[in-house]
């Protein structure tokens, strides 16, 4: 995510002179991105020390328990732990597909026209 993004801060010059891309989805991308990007990396990063305590260093369960309650959003309870996940997992989808489309790695193509001479 990190190097697609830089990618698109580089080539973000050159689309400023061509408008081949709606406006909606780099605004929308770029007002979830500063508000997607904590919960995001938070999430993350929890996940893997999690996994490297238990996997790497033979940390147990009860050592490593506040990286899961983290990752998990234990810590905001039973009613708002569904909300977050839903939340990280939307604004990920969100950003993965907003990303996609601005990098022009799928593409309309454009049907062929016929001429009349």
């Amino acid at each position: 995510m990190v190097i697609s993004g830089i990618t698109l801060i580089k080539q973000r010059k050159k689309a400023a002179t061509s408008k081949t891309l709606k406006l909606n989805e780099r605004k929308l991308h770029q007002v979830m991105a500063p508000i997607a990007s904590l919960p995001l990396v938070v999430s993350a990063v929890t996940g893997v020390f999690y996994r490297l305590g238990k996997a790497w260093f033979g940390l147990s369960s009860d050592q490593v328990g506040f990286l899961l309650k983290i990752h998990q959003g234990s810590y905001l309870g039973p009613t708002l732990r569904p909300v977050y996940v839903l939340l990280v997992g939307a604004s990920l989808i969100a950003m993965l597909i907003t990303g996609i489309q601005m990098s022009g790695i799928i593409r309309k193509r454009r049907s062929p026209t016929l001429e009349n001479s």
